[in-house]
């Protein structure tokens, strides 16, 4: 009897396996149980190290192989954050302990946080017997997992392979709720994959997908087209996170815009004037069913170009043209029908966000400037899928000569530009909107940049209606201003322009260089700058800091014989030596250039490009691109190591450092879109390894603060620049190679200057909290590397970035006006 009932029992469990394989739909009951580095707490959980860990355990131990999906709601409390989970057997689970960081730590405390993260090109290989899921942000998450671990449970990572790495690890509070795990017997799951490809989502290509199976399934067999069937519905259920996945993520977690509209009860009337381009190629209804859908009906939209409309088109503007203003008109007539106090060109290009308009008016009512631009999104033709998120920086006028930036729609005063003609129609809208922007500048006191994305623009590369104003208009333009020297030509990208004020100065600039032996790259800076500068441009100033080598002290004897040499003696004070070199400058001198004995110069033409900028009565300091040395046999790109100071992150860091560096004047493409190019533009501050200044606003600054002796004495002067009124730039056309700290002793990961950084980060303490107006909110600052933040929030109140009097000063006059982002 115990044999029959023994064989019985199996004969159950096998039929009941087998029937749960077949047919099964069990909601598995689960705990999840705090781990190593990580704390357990009222609302969640709390990481408290680089390896954050959680124990999901089956509460009947009936976690059997086969097919589960697991849902759960992710949130977490990092401002720059993406889970990016695996799961591993039990066995494989550390218990908690206090994290501790390696190699090493700042400031020798031992909870401080000493590892920083490299950011590797690409994920870690998962280690054996894990699987690694998809990675997401907060949200609804599904996973459609094979599992075959234990029956009790398995470890839960949600931070396992953070890619891209962020600057330091995750800490802080996060959430794992509403965890739910189902079984899915063979049925059910095939026709949860057919219900979520076909049903859920019915823009799946079903004729592509079932000869794709079945050609599979003819080939390789059943597997292999379940996991092409699973693999696919997984696709679809949990997308891989890119920029279209972000972008859907910004939009989902957008505020209401009740809020918004309602505070928007001011009076500016704004004018779109939709510039219908036949040319283009592109739909017209898309765009005017964005405009139809706006939030806020207080606006009025002119028609440009009627022939290019389609009946569909015309039908759409009825019911639009009964409730608000909506006037079809010509080129040569649209100055007299607009009526509202701002306008905007758009073409069929642009698809304005529901709330674009309610937006920009807010921003008009608070801050009354008289040109308005915001954030946009280009998206690849019919598919909208995103291509490019261009996310801004506060204006600059050299950035917007140089790459007209600021795109569609930019929101300009109708007073503050002259009659329009027919000579528009021969332009594209981007070019018109380029050309009412640049003749507006000249009489602008406000230009205000709203940093949400209000727009997405259909981008096809080598359309029409992406093309830039002419540069000679551009020329003219500088023309009338008062720099009647200003050439502008276009370079190998047509759409960026090589700028220059003035005619070549005969003047002198002196290149103030501190050095202490180091021979070898000494020579090489003064080698570089003899072989790509005329020598009637500069004199070289070398600052010898006691310097013991008697190989260096001959060579300095020798270039004392042409140039001038220094001897300052006493502790190394950055800010003090330079200091002293210009105390003792005798000659007039046009510029003042302080160089880094560790500098070298690569091609001609980057001093002449640099003084012709910093020698406009508007701007006080220029600097240059500086890349890490760069080896063509082993890499295809140099590394950036400066283009422009940042603000805020940590203290101070340098833009773009440690991205690919690709010449846009050289027409080299970057391969992501989404890097700004790096053409002459506005900074708060430039390193001075490489800046440029006047005797004038040098003294007008007071020099080098020399209680600053090594760390952020550059950052100072140039922020100290900025609030006397003057333009900080940084020379996309000067680019040298910088030997980065070959001349010092690095502290390792100890702040080798304490006191410098506590003194500069007291001093400006609001500005590094704030962050740095040239630099996005929606970038990431827990990292120099340029990318968007990820769990991106759109701002129910936007921080603007508003620059006063953006304009040129008449090259005529010795004042400057203020130019001071806020």
């Amino acid at each position: 009897m115990n044999a029959i009932y023994s064989s019985i029992k199996t004969f159950v469990r096998l039929f009941r396996n087998f029937w749960l394989s077949l047919f099964g739909f069990v909601r598995i009951e689960a705990d999840l149980i705090a781990g190593k580095d990580v704390d357990q707490c009222h609302g969640g959980f709390v990481a408290l190290g680089i390896d954050p860990q959680i124990i999901i355990r089956s509460r009947s131990k009936n976690l059997f192989p086969g097919w589960y999906l697991m849902s759960y709601r992710a949130q977490a409390g990092f401002s720059d954050c993406v889970f990016v989970p695996s799961i591993y057997p039990l066995h494989m689970s550390e218990p908690g302990s206090t994290p501790r960081f390696v190699p090493t730590n700042f400031g020798n405390t031992p909870d401080s946080i000493g590892l920083i993260f490299d950011q590797p090109d690409a994920r870690p290989k998962p280690t054996d017997g894990s699987y690694s899921l998809k990675a997401h942000f907060s949200g609804e998450i599904h996973h459609l997992i094979n599992y075959r671990f234990s029956a009790a449970g398995f470890r839960f990572d949600p931070f396992d392979a953070d890619y891209p790495r962020t600057r330091e690890p995750l800490k802080g509070w996060f959430d794992i709720k509403n965890l739910s795990i189902t079984r899915l017997g063979f049925i059910p799951l095939i026709f949860f994959c057919f219900r979520t490809l076909f049903l859920n989502y019915p823009d799946t290509p079903v004729h592509h997908s079932w000869k794709t199976g079945v050609a599979l399934f003819a080939k390789k067999g059943k597997s292999s087209l379940l996991h092409w069937l699973t693999h696919q519905t997984y696709q679809k259920i949990q997308p891989s996170p890119s920029l279209t996945y972000w972008w859907n993520f910004y939009q989902s977690t957008r505020r209401c815009t009740e809020k918004l509209t309602s505070r928007t009860t001011g009076s500016a009337l704004i004018s779109l004037v939709l510039y219908c381009d036949n040319s283009t190629k592109l739909p017209l209804n898309p765009c005017i069913r964005s405009i139809i859908n706006q939030d806020c009906s207080d606006f009025e939209l002119l028609v440009v170009n009627p022939e290019a409309m389609t009946d569909e088109d015309r039908f759409s503007l009825r019911s639009f043209r009964r409730a608000s203003r909506c006037v079809i008109t010509t080129c040569a007539e649209i100055h007299q029908e607009i009526e509202g106090e701002f306008f905007a060109i758009l073409d069929q290009s642009v698809l304005l966000e529901p709330h674009a308009i309610a937006s920009f008016k807010k921003a008009v009512e608070l801050h009354n400037p008289d040109i308005a631009y915001a954030d946009e999104v280009f998206v690849s033709g019919n598919s909208l899928s995103v291509s490019q998120i261009s996310l801004k920086p506060a204006f600059s006028i050299d950035y917007f000569l140089a790459s007209g930036f600021i795109g569609l729609p930019s929101l300009v005063r109708r007073n503050l530009v002259g009659p329009t003609n027919k000579s528009w129609m021969q332009c594209s809208a981007n070019a018109v909107s380029e050309l009412l922007v640049l003749s507006a500048l000249q009489n602008t006191k406000r230009v205000l940049h709203i940093p949400d994305l209000l727009s997405r623009r259909i981008f096809t590369s080598g359309e029409p209606h992406t093309s830039r104003l002419s540069p000679q208009i551009v020329q003219r333009q500088l023309c009338n201003i008062g720099f009647t020297q200003a050439s502008v030509e276009p370079s190998k990208d047509s759409a960026i322009f090589h700028i220059r004020f003035y005619e070549k100065n005969n003047g002198k600039t002196a290149i103030i260089i501190p050095t202490k032996n180091n021979l070898v790259l000494l020579r090489q800076t003064v080698d570089s700058v003899n072989q790509t500068v005329p020598k009637d441009l500069y004199d070289l100033v070398i600052v010898d800091h006691e310097s013991t080598d008697p190989d260096c002290q001959m060579y300095l004897d020798a270039l004392s014989k042409e140039h001038i040499v220094l001897s300052y003696e006493g502790v190394f004070n950055f800010s003090k030596i330079n200091n002293f070199a210009v105390s003792q400058l005798k000659a007039e001198y046009d510029a003042i250039l302080f160089l880094n004995n560790d500098i070298e110069a690569f091609r001609t033409g980057w001093l002449e490009s640099m003084l012709d900028k910093v020698l406009r009565p508007d701007v006080g300091i220029v600097g240059a691109n500086l890349l890490y040395p760069h080896d063509p046999g082993h890499e295809n790109q140099p590394t950036i190591q400066h283009a422009g100071v940042i603000l805020g992150i940590g203290e101070a860091e340098h833009f773009m450092r440690d991205e690919r560096y690709y010449d846009p004047y050289a027409g080299e493409k970057n391969p992501d879109a989404n890097q700004p190019a790096l053409v002459t533009r506005g900074f708060s501050a430039v390193t001075a390894a490489c800046l440029m200044t006047t005797p004038q606003v040098f003294k007008e600054a007071g020099g080098f603060d020399d209680s600053l002796a090594v760390a952020f004495g550059d950052v100072d002067l140039c922020l100290k620049v900025d609030n006397l009124g003057y333009k900080v730039l940084c020379d996309g056309e000067a680019v040298l190679i910088h030997h980065e700290s070959a001349t010092r002793e690095k502290g390792g990961d100890i702040d080798p200057h304490p006191f410098d950084s506590e003194k500069f980060k007291h001093r400006y303490r609001y500005d590094v909290k704030q962050g740095d107006p040239f630099y996005h909110p929606l970038l990431v600052k827990n990292n120099f590397r340029y990318r968007p933040i990820r769990n991106p929030i759109p701002p129910s109140d936007p921080a603007y970035r508003i620059v006063d009097n953006p304009g040129f000063v008449n090259p005529g006059l010795n004042s400057n006006t203020p130019d001071r982002p806020n």
